[in-house]
């Protein structure tokens, strides 16, 4: 009976190594792979909407703001594409903008951008198409802050004459998209930021070293497997009752969370301020065009459905007063 004893631990320990040898054969496999691009298992976690290839080119404009130029954008299940020219407009609309007409300049983020819909149906080609005699000119870029909209704007006014700008000002990642530190994960690359630290850019954009990239792929790898879980048992935009499910997105972007409170740290209260100022800045720029200035509040959607939204706690008109 001993014996038998024996010889159970002794073949459950040895199976123990092996599966824990070959697991780790098969991990590495999969990061020499992904290291090698024949996988791309990130594109896989994004939930359709999400999805979008492109051959335009992400650049700073003159000032700074990020923008793309010569190529397009498209969402690869649905294929409705952008085609931006090399001053990082949409095609045509640069040449629109000298025709004599009455020339909006519409600024914001991915809701401005609207890249999920066909061109002919955005809001701004709409409003157009309802307005004799005007240029709705849109210059939306996803995963951009008002402080890069400052940025934008400073550029396009050189462009042509400007008798109306809308500021579209979406009241959570516009806040966290104007802080570098909210950046380290989600930013656009490259993209500059107001009082960024020495150092802080070129961390944004060097590569690891190849020690510490082999360890954190080792990590995403197991982080993989349960982002595949989740993916695959729901979107990110499938709502119940009580939860938002099937996101890692969800559970790493926790901290945006926090715009709905007052700040409750030194990084959201220069996130608040470099807001401010930048949404001023417009302002000021505007007026020295003599032309008008007007911010929507676009309601982001855990305010909107925020009586379904399990974090409790959060207040979800604070943004708004």
């Amino acid at each position: 009976m001993i014996d038998l004893m024996n010889w159970l631990k002794k073949t459950f320990a040895y199976l123990a190594i092996y599966i824990v040898l070959v697991s780790c054969a098969v991990e590495l496999l999969l990061v020499f792979s992904i290291k090698a691009s024949l996988f791309n298992f990130r594109s896989s976690l994004i939930p359709p909407y999400l999805r979008q290839s492109l051959s335009a080119v992400l650049v700073n404009d003159l000032n700074g703001s990020p923008i793309y130029i010569k190529g397009l954008k498209r969402y690869t299940e649905e294929f409705y594409e952008r085609i931006y020219d090399d001053k990082g407009f949409l095609t045509g609309d640069f040449d629109r903008i000298s025709n004599g007409k009455y020339n909006v300049f519409v600024l914001g983020d991915s809701y401005t951008e609207a890249l999920q819909v066909k061109r002919e149906e955005t809001f701004t080609t709409l409003i157009e198409q309802r307005l004799a005699n005007t240029n709705m000119i849109n210059l939306g870029v996803g995963g951009t802050g008002t402080y890069h909209h400052s940025l934008r704007y400073k550029t396009v006014r050189k462009f042509a004459n400007v008798d109306h700008v809308i500021l579209f000002f979406l009241p959570q990642n516009d806040v966290a998209d104007n802080h570098y530190a909210f950046h380290k994960q989600f930013g656009i690359r490259n993209a500059p930021y107001p009082n960024m630290p020495v150092g802080v850019k070129t961390h944004l954009d060097k590569k690891d070293s190849r020690f510490k990239d082999i360890l954190k792929n080792l990590i995403t790898i197991r982080i993989l497997y349960y982002g595949m879980k989740n993916y695959f048992n729901a979107f990110v935009s499938k709502v119940d009752n009580k939860t938002i499910k099937g996101s890692i997105f969800l559970s790493n972007r926790l901290p945006y969370f926090d715009v709905f409170n007052e700040p409750i740290n030194q990084t959201w209260q220069e996130a608040w301020k470099y807001t401010e100022e930048s949404i001023l800045h417009l302002k000021k720029m505007t007026k020295e065009d003599e032309a008008k200035f007007t911010i929507v509040l676009v309601a982001d959607s855990l305010q909107i459905h925020h009586y379904k939204n399990p974090k409790n706690g959060f207040d979800f008109t604070y943004p708004n007063r």
